[in-house]
């Protein structure tokens, strides 16, 4: 498990013990409404506890489409902390979401639902959404998970090459949370064995 997500883990416990002694407190950006806490609260819980099937599991995916953007994200986040492949078509459609905050957890999940496996089947959808993409915090986060990839030596080399268009000629002119994102994705790729790739031509 990565230093982030320990540290998304151990959070995730302090919340719900902070928040359940404290039945007045209010989950940032939530505002007062009771019922978004307590849905808040039991969405923590269930990412904690890592559902491997069942109705727990069920609840989650549910939560990745329901109307709050706060409870999405956590759902999403939770979704990708199971490291599970086969619940990826869940959270590449969460890439899709128009809340920012929901689009950059659904970005870190997809790649950590290939943890230990063939990142190959999730590199078009994250490429595709790198495209697509106009907020330069989901961008960076879009181009550091791809760089979390166990990817073949093509799509090593196709990811490489879309890390270096993305740092540009002048990275001082590049978003600096795009740019963060965009080399830390091409260092982990490169500690992974794919070769530096040449800029493509402008």
């Amino acid at each position: 498990m990565t230093r982030r997500r320990r540290g998304c883990r151990r959070g995730a416990s302090a919340a719900v013990a902070l928040l359940g002694l404290l039945p007045g407190a209010c989950v940032p950006g939530a505002g007062p409404d009771a019922r978004l806490r307590s849905a808040y609260l039991r969405l923590v819980g269930l990412e904690d506890a890592r559902p491997n099937g069942g109705s727990e599991l069920s609840r989650l995916v549910q939560a990745a489409d329901t109307e709050e953007a706060l409870l999405r994200a956590t759902a999403v986040r939770g979704l990708g902390r199971l490291e599970n492949p086969e619940i990826s078509s869940v959270l590449e459609h969460a890439l899709l979401d128009p809340a920012p905050e929901v689009r950059i957890e659904a970005a870190w999940a997809v790649a950590q639902a290939r943890w230990g496996t063939s990142g190959d089947p999730a590199l078009p959808a994250l490429l595709e959404a790198l495209d697509a993409e106009r907020d330069t915090g989901v961008r960076g986060e879009l181009a550091r998970s791809i760089g979390r990839l166990r990817l073949n030596e093509p799509n090593r080399e196709r990811a490489a090459t879309k890390l270096v268009d993305l740092v540009g000629e002048d990275p001082e002119a590049t978003p600096i949370r795009e740019l963060t994102g965009a080399l830390l994705g091409l260092e982990a790729l490169l500690r992974s064995g794919a070769p530096p790739p040449r800029p493509t031509a402008r």
